[in-house]
This record gives structure tokens, sequence and C-alpha cells, in this order.
């Protein structure tokens, strides 16, 4: 009885789903937004979880991320590569709340103009570097649309659980 009430008023906007633990709680306030979550409490009542500030870099997030994302090893790699990537590209220091869609198009577009397999030399640079070093029109295989994908999917994952926070408005 549960399951079918929580999947009803998740589907209305009335519940969150917290990844960590996979549970439905009811949401702290009533405007649909990112901030608190309710949590139960051992004494049965609601315990609120302060929203994180904005002032956090990718890398402090990103580690805060990854103690809540429980997937198998190699995804949890993926990840780790595609959001080293991204901070390479972004900077490891920058605000996590500072980063908007345009950044994501610029990651997306340094994504696909990286070649399909490459060197220890070129695996060795960092993903602004290897840009810097590659040719624009040279007759390297690109890596396809579904390795971007994926990695702009697990880009997403990441940025999504910084805007339910409340350390990211993308």
């Amino acid at each position: 009885l549960f399951r079918s009430i929580a999947a009803v008023q998740f589907r209305r906007g009335n519940m969150d789903f917290r990844p960590k633990d996979r549970l439905f709680f009811p949401r702290a306030n009533g405007n649909g937004g990112a901030s608190n979550y309710a949590i139960p409490a051992a004494n049965g009542r609601s315990a609120e979880l302060p929203a994180e500030t904005a002032e956090n870099t990718l890398e402090e997030s990103f580690k805060g991320f990854l103690k809540e994302w429980q997937k198998p090893k190699k995804t949890l790699h993926e990840m780790k590569a595609t959001v080293r990537l991204f901070m390479e590209l972004m900077g490891s220091d920058r605000r996590t709340a500072t980063i908007e869609k345009p950044h994501i198009e610029q990651f997306k577009n340094a994504l696909s103009a990286r070649p399909r397999a490459m060197t220890a030399k070129q695996r060795a640079l960092s993903l602004p570097e290897l840009l810097k070093t590659l040719d624009p029109d040279g007759d390297f295989e690109k890596v396809t649309p579904t390795t971007v994908g994926k990695a702009i999917s697990f880009l997403n994952s990441f940025l999504d659980w910084c805007e339910q926070i409340g350390r990211a408005h993308v």
C-alpha cells in the first residue's frame, strides 16, 4: 500500500526520491524546490537537512556526490573519468553554482572532438591540452555520439544532484 501511495504522490510532485537510500520522503517545502529534504528522525518526527551552500567547488561537490551515488564499480569508474574531464576543461576550483548550459555545450563539443583511439602520450594530456594538439582537419576517427551521450548523461546525473541540494542551478 505504501509503495502505491508513494508512486502516486511522486508523480504528483509531492515526494522526493533520495538516491542514497532509495526511499521516498515527503517534501519539506510544498513548492517543489530543491531546498531541504524531510528526513525521518529516530523519534518519528521530521529532521531538516540543511541545503548546501553554493560556495563549493566542482571537486568538493563531486566528493559529496560520490558518497551518495551507489553504482557498480565500472559505472563509478566511467563517472569519475567523465567528471575529471569536465573539471579539466572548466577548472576543478570553479564554483559549482557558476556552471551553466553553455559550459555543458562546450564540454559536449570538446568530447566530440576527441579521437576514438589515443596514444599513451595523448592520454597523458589534459582535455584542453589534447584539444590544442589535435589538427581540426585531421583524418582521425572521433568518438561516437553514443560515447558523448553517455558522458553527458553522467555529467547530468552529477549536476542534477548538485541542483537538488542547492549547489547549482543549471
